[in-house]
């Protein structure tokens, strides 16, 4: 139900997100899924999981070229890396099937070290960013 609710807001533009404070909704479900670790990387969650990965990834992507909201970037490479330790296998997979949008953040974000050792991690090529 939440990966519905995150996915409704995808078509909306950057300003309209910013305006309706989608920014806060998306932080506020990265913190609820953070308090539920250990128990949302289990194989039953898996699906409902990765489609909310999706979204903010999405949504990542939709607003790259705009200021991006370095809290919430961070946030989210923090809970990929607990996904990453916690179920390894579905993680790197899962990920590896969305790199190109990891990929695009890195360009937009070079600075990110985070973001490259996750790249690393999944044993992609990182372009130069």
């Amino acid at each position: 139900m939440i990966a519905g609710l995150l996915r409704g807001r995808m078509h909306l533009n950057l300003q309209e997100f910013r305006q309706h404070n989608h920014l806060t909704f998306f932080t506020n479900v990265l913190a609820i899924l953070e308090l539920l670790q250990p128990q949302v990387f289990h194989g039953h969650h898996q699906r409902a999981l990765q489609d909310c990965l999706l979204s903010f990834m999405r949504a990542l992507k939709n607003f790259q070229r705009s200021r991006s909201p370095l809290l919430f970037i961070n946030k989210f490479l923090q809970f990929t890396q607990k996904y990453i330790t916690h179920n390894a296998s579905a993680a790197v997979s899962y990920l590896q099937k969305h790199s190109d949008i990891l990929q695009a953040l890195c360009l937009e974000n070079p600075h990110l070290a985070q973001l490259k050792s996750l790249l690393a991690g999944l044993t992609l090529p990182v372009k130069s960013c």
